[in-house]
């Protein structure tokens, strides 16, 4: 709990505690000084998006990109994008993008701001998402570093609604208090900017190497060659071999398989587990590790863990074990790679009902099976078995890849491999903290230049 004292003369008309922590007070003795203009001063137009589902429409899987809050990050357009189709995005004009534009986040992870590459091509923005043109001759990147540092942040953060999603509005993004140094100054900081995401997109592409390099060692150890693996577009099967579903893909996984490596199936590496409870009726006082696909990353690189109340966990819930492999098993995160071994813990480890948990036996190291499924090899594997009405909500069941194709490698080469596979993922950690680390010094030098310091 934070505690703190406001004076009589010092309420500006809002009486909610949060406007006045102390981070946001300190920041507000700084705006007042000649160096500051308003944001509105440098806005020629800012517009924001709608939902096109209120209209009855629907998203698809490809079609024109409709960028969300999460989309928009600091250095690009990142993560799960959505569709729309090329009609919906005519109809909706005043959100329609063009490279150059400025995006600035309105809702949910408030005050985020980026510049549209110029080549992103079209694309439309829902209703969190502010479009701001800004004025001939202002530097966009400059005030692209000055909107994502702390003192925009902060000012952006202290504006804050109370609602149950906190958001700010067009007026509260125009008052906001913009350093304006002269143009060299604007240019010096450009160039750091730069030069840091520079750095980091360079380590994060080598820690993404090195996450992806499960495939070479699989060839450095003559173990397999999963390229050599090769899958027919065009076939035909006997009736017999159908089963239930009647979608072609389901039935393209007729591999031609290395030869040199006994092939099994899922089912007798490991034990698919489906041990599920709702802890919120039968263990509501009891402490639990939860791990949710929501927090991971893309092709995650370790799991990412909650502690909760079993009275605050809803719906039915997966019992876990240490070194379990989860799997995504709805189509976007299979595409996504979001799978995990689930880690060690103090806690009883729970999960999202939405993994397959698979528990490997003796002579398989879960390391290694984790990673060859994470190939691109098995992701298509899984993703023609997935099954549903509509490919964006298609589900992979654990009968399905229980009856996966898999290698019977040698448990020690299994072991060996893994401990290279581990190696080279913490060097990936350590380099995508760095990338984080570095950033986080050049926007801190960034500020210093700003206010003269």
């Amino acid at each position: 709990m934070e505690c703190f004292a406001v004076y009589s003369d010092e309420i500006e008309g809002r009486i909610d505690p949060f406007y006045y922590k102390k981070e946001f007070r300190e920041i507000n003795k700084i705006l007042n000084k000649p160096l500051f203009i308003e944001f509105n001063d440098l806005i020629h137009l800012i517009t924001k998006g709608e939902t096109p589902l209120w209209r009855g429409d629907s998203y698809q899987i490809t079609g024109i990109p409709f960028l969300k809050v999460q989309n928009v990050c600091i250095d690009g357009i990142k993560g799960d994008l959505t569709f729309i189709s090329e009609d919906i995005h005519k109809r909706m004009k005043r959100s329609q993008l063009k490279g150059g534009e400025i995006l600035y986040t309105m809702a949910g992870s408030i005050g985020k701001a980026i510049i549209l590459p110029q080549d992103f091509g079209e694309a439309n923005i829902n209703q969190a998402i502010a479009k701001i043109i800004v004025k001939d001759g202002v530097n966009k990147k400059y005030l692209i570093s000055v909107l994502n540092s702390n003192i925009c942040i902060n000012q952006a953060q202290r504006n804050l609604t109370t609602s149950a999603q906190p958001n700010i509005n067009f007026e509260q993004i125009k008052s906001l208090k913009i350093p304006f140094p002269a143009l060299s100054i604007q240019n010096h900081i450009v160039q750091i900017m730069d030069n840091a995401y520079k750095v980091k997109r360079e380590k994060e592409e080598e820690a993404k190497k090195l996450i992806d390099s499960f495939e070479e060692l699989l060839i450095d150890w003559k173990v397999l060659e999963l390229k050599n693996i090769l899958q027919r577009k065009i076939f035909s099967i006997n009736r017999s071999e159908l089963e239930d579903a009647l979608n072609p893909e389901r039935y393209s996984d007729r591999v031609l398989f290395d030869e040199s490596v006994n092939w099994n199936i899922i089912s007798n590496i490991g034990t698919i587990c489906r041990n599920t409870f709702t802890p919120e009726n039968s263990n509501p006082n009891d402490t639990f590790e939860l791990m949710r696909i929501d927090d991971l990353e893309n092709n995650s690189i370790s799991a990412v863990t909650r502690i909760v109340h079993g009275k605050d966990v809803n719906g039915t819930i997966l019992k876990v074990k240490t070194k379990d492999v989860l799997i995504a098993r709805l189509g976007p995160t299979i595409e996504n790679k979001k799978f995990i071994l689930a880690p060690k813990s103090h806690h009883d480890l729970i999960s999202s009902n939405e993994f397959i948990c698979l528990r490997c036996n003796k002579n398989n190291n879960p390391i290694f099976v984790l990673e060859l499924l994470k190939t691109d090899f098995y992701k298509k594997l899984m993703i023609q078995k997935t099954r549903g009405a509509t490919p964006s909500r298609r589900r992979l069941s654990h009968e399905d890849f229980s009856k996966l194709p898999f290698p019977e490698i040698d448990i020690n080469i299994q072991n060996k491999i893994a401990e290279e596979i581990q190696s080279r993922i913490q060097k990936a950690e350590r380099l995508k903290k760095e990338a984080v680390h570095n950033l986080q010094e050049a926007k801190a030098e960034v500020e210093k230049l700003i206010l003269g310091k």
